[in-house]
Parts: C-alpha cells; structure tokens; sequence
C-alpha cells in the first residue's frame, strides 16, 4: 500500500468502487489540517505528470475536489473544480505561508459528464491545466516556480506529496490517478 493520508485519515471516506475511487469530502481543508480528504503519493522525479479526470453527475455544489502538490499545511498548490450551478470552475489555489488565494476559470459544464485535470513540471515550474475534450487538448489555468513550494521556503520536511483531494459536502468519484515520470 503505497498511498499515503494527512494525518490519521478517516478510512470511511475512501471507496474504491469498479475501479475508481469515490472520495467523500471533509469539511476540513488542506490548510485547516485537521483530518482533510487527501489520498497521494510522494512526487518522485523532479519532472513529471500527475492526472486524474472527475465525474460531474453527482459532483455536489460547492465541493472542491481535484490535485494538490502538497508540503505542508500552509505551502501547498492546487488545481480543482468547484461546481457552480450549470457552471463549473476550474480553480489554481494556492497557500504560501500566510498568502493564499484562487485564480478561478468558469466554464459551461451543462454538457459535460467529467473533466480531466493535470499538472506538470518540467524541474523548475509546474504548469496547471483541465482538458473538457477527454484529453484531446489542454488548457493552462497557471504556472508557478516550484521553490515557492520548497522545504527552503514553507518548511516541513517530507519534500512534496502530490494527490487527489476533496473537501465541502458531498462525494467525488476520480476516474484514475495517473503519475508518470518524464
């Protein structure tokens, strides 16, 4: 079992079910630490790809569920979706100490049943992006230097832990997680 939780997780809100996992969200955030819905693995390779896609269908509004590259409670970066009634945003949120914010990006979702996200490095930057075409093409939300995220910078000690989180009210099924090295 190569999956590793924040804190002492709650095991009830993680079910892997035909091969996807149906995650329920915690009220507790990535920031709020205290127990968040967080499933990941360690971030291996300086450049790399992590995806995962998110079904709309039964997506409660509000949850934000997605990929973090998490370090610590207050140094971490993240791309997700919030749905907003017939629309979605696809959100870069971020928390560096005691900065934090979203850069959301709001899109028809009416005629979507999933949407796939991702975010890459290439050693110095990660880039941030969500496809609605089922991965044909890829649009960029962001990029951002990956020393912000560093031990150097927001401290801890563990180096980055990269994965799939979901918090607010609800349940949120990922299709996949997919980590490959480049």
């Amino acid at each position: 079992d190569y999956w590793l939780y924040i804190q002492n997780p709650n095991k009830d809100n993680y079910e892997f079910k035909n091969e996807k996992l149906v995650m329920t969200a915690s009220k507790s955030s990535l920031t709020d630490n205290n127990v968040p819905s967080f499933l990941g693995i360690r971030q291996e390779s300086p450049s790399m790809s992590i995806e995962t896609e998110i079904a709309l269908e039964n997506l409660s509004e509000g949850v934000k569920a997605g990929l973090t590259l998490y370090q610590i409670n207050d140094g971490h970066f993240d791309l997700f979706i919030r749905k907003n009634d017939s629309n979605l945003d696809v959100v870069f949120g971020y928390q560096i100490k005691s900065l934090g914010g979203e850069k959301p990006i709001t899109i028809e979702a009416s005629d979507l049943d999933k949407i796939k996200i991702r975010i890459t490095s290439n050693a110095s930057k990660y880039f941030f992006e969500y496809s609605v075409d089922d991965g044909k093409t890829y649009d960029r939300i962001d990029e951002q230097d990956v020393f912000l995220i560093s031990t150097e910078v927001v401290g801890g000690f563990t180096g980055v832990i990269i994965g799939m989180f979901a918090e607010g009210e609800g349940k949120v099924e990922f299709g996949y997680f997919d980590y490959t090295e480049i």
